[in-house]
């Protein structure tokens, strides 16, 4: 499964097929989803694909990892807009070792 997902990585890579990556990738690998955009991801796609990234995590559930993604594409209104939502002021705690907790 591992070199299956390097594969997966490294043909999406070469083929500049960045939107295929976000999309096939799995939720739970969303870290490591936004460091190969950090990384490869053209300027003129970077917001976009970020933002595709961010709405998966949005119908995942996971709106921690989903409002940071907002955030880095610049949707700052989406990212408010699950703020509204969620208007625990508990919502997200940053431990010392900088690792996002619920």
């Amino acid at each position: 499964m591992v070199t299956r997902l390097h594969t997966q990585v490294v043909s999406a890579l070469m083929k500049k097929e960045l939107r295929g990556l976000v999309e096939e990738r799995p939720t739970a690998a969303w870290r490591e989803t936004l460091a190969l955009l950090c990384t490869y991801a053209p300027k003129a796609q970077w917001a976009e694909l970020t933002e595709a990234l961010a709405e998966q995590l949005a119908t995942a559930g996971d709106t921690l990892a989903a409002t940071l993604c907002f955030i880095t594409a610049g949707a700052v209104e989406k990212a408010a807009a699950i703020w509204v939502r969620n208007p625990n002021p508990n919502l997200c705690d940053v431990d010392v070792a900088g690792e996002l907790q619920p």
